[in-house]
């Protein structure tokens, strides 16, 4: 009796040693995106590339402690039951619509980092300080590394290997418009960019003194610049207009948060109605700007829209997998990685995904952003995500994913920390 009560009763997260599972598991797989370019690098050179992907195991376990928490006390958190049911529900719509169930199952991987995210922010809430220093850490390596690129050329650019007969980019390795697309540590650029930018808005919120802020968040804007990350170059600009007219007006209103309504309205807006970008493709600078935008307006996302009505549900999407990596990994249709979430979603999740965003504006109106310095990092995130999003999948991005976990698990909560 003594012994089935103790299962039951025992919190298995306050244990130190499955606490400190769930907070530096998150950390390290989190380091291992910041140094993603020499670790592929070092393992190729080894022939062992398959190691890589022990860092999803990471990710497994954390989900696991989580899962055998709620078991043993009999007790999940009503978010976790939410987030089970849906995904559950449309990974069943994903068996249903989607033919190899190889592309619905790295749909689920795809998923770990959001998941893992969900997972960790009791940890990231309790442990603020320790989550500064980690994240001060990983910001400044990744800049170093993004620097230093201007002038050394790292060997993992251009890496390519095969696994299990799919060849893999470990490295990309391209220019444009005349610029190289510098790295950094990082596999990609746009890698590179994101994880400064997401990095850099929860250090500089944090940091103490105003010129530490100021002059961190120079350093932050030239290393993103460097990368030529169009698209994070232009979030770190409003960024810093928004971080400007903060300290200049506060929130009077909630007018901030009430303005969340523009990037997201940008982000579905986009692929819904407009069909193309007038471009002088003899302009190189017209080019560089815009080219790849009208691309997906005109070639990209059309063809999806038109495929989840063909082979799908409009409501309910494809399901899990419906696109992205998995889709191109393992379908010959081919649409790749989307570049918009919205549209990505509407493949996932069809219009039933609607609902998630005015969710997420809803709950965003609660958010204290002059008093917690947490809820200002959670608004912060949301603006770069659904800016983000209008030209990148982000939940393909394994930092912007675990981040996206992070903030929904906060505006679940009707307690924000106040930190």
């Amino acid at each position: 009796m003594r012994a089935e009560m103790f299962k039951r009763n025992v919190n298995w997260a306050s244990i130190p040693t499955v606490d400190a599972l769930l907070f530096y598991g998150v950390l390290l797989y989190l380091l291992t995106q910041v140094l993603d370019g020499p670790i592929r690098y070092g393992l190729s050179l080894l022939g062992l590339e398959g190691l890589l992907y022990l860092r999803d195991v990471i990710l497994i376990a954390v989900i696991g402690v989580a899962i055998q928490t709620a078991l043993l006390n009999m007790k999940a958190n009503r978010a976790y039951i939410y987030v089970f049911l849906v995904l559950l529900f449309f990974t069943l719509i994903g068996l249903i619509y989607i033919p190899n169930v190889l592309q619905v199952l790295f749909g689920i991987k795809i998923l770990f980092p959001f998941i893992a995210g969900l997972i960790w922010y009791g940890q990231f809430v309790r442990r603020l300080d320790d989550v500064y220093k980690y994240f001060s850490v990983f910001l400044w390596v990744a800049c170093i590394g993004v620097l230093v690129n201007l002038e050394v050329v790292y060997p993992w650019l251009g890496l390519t290997y095969r696994m299990g007969g799919i060849q893999i980019e470990g490295g990309l390795d391209e220019i444009t418009v005349g610029f190289a697309r510098l790295t950094g540590f990082a596999r990609s650029n746009f890698e590179a960019a994101s994880q400064i930018l997401l990095l850099g808005i929860f250090v500089v919120r944090f940091i103490k003194g105003r010129f530490a802020k100021f002059l961190s968040w120079l350093i932050i804007g030239a290393a993103i610049i460097v990368t030529t990350t169009k698209g994070i170059i232009v979030i770190y600009a409003v960024m810093s207009l928004f971080y400007i007219s903060f300290f200049l007006f506060r929130n009077k209103f909630r007018l901030f948060q009430k303005s969340l309504i523009l990037p997201m309205g940008v982000m579905i807006g986009f692929p819904l109605f407009i069909d193309r970008l007038d471009i002088d493709y003899s302009d190189p600078i017209d080019v560089g700007l815009w080219a790849s935008l009208n691309d997906r307006l005109i070639n990209a996302w059309p063809p999806i829209f038109q495929h989840v009505k063909e082979q799908g549900d409009i409501l309910f999407g494809l399901g899990v997998g419906g696109a992205g990596s998995g889709e191109y990994y393992f379908s010959n249709v081919g649409y790749g990685t989307v570049d918009n979430f919205f549209v990505y979603l509407y493949a996932w999740f069809g219009l039933s995904s609607l609902l998630l965003y005015a969710w997420i504006y809803i709950r965003n109106l609660k958010l204290d952003i002059n008093r917690s310095k947490l809820d200002f990092f959670i608004y912060s995130f949301l603006v770069c995500a659904m800016l983000y999003g209008s030209t990148s999948a982000i939940l393909e991005s394994p930092v912007f994913a675990l981040f996206l976990g992070v903030a929904l698990r906060h505006l679940a909560t009707s307690l924000h920390g106040r930190a």
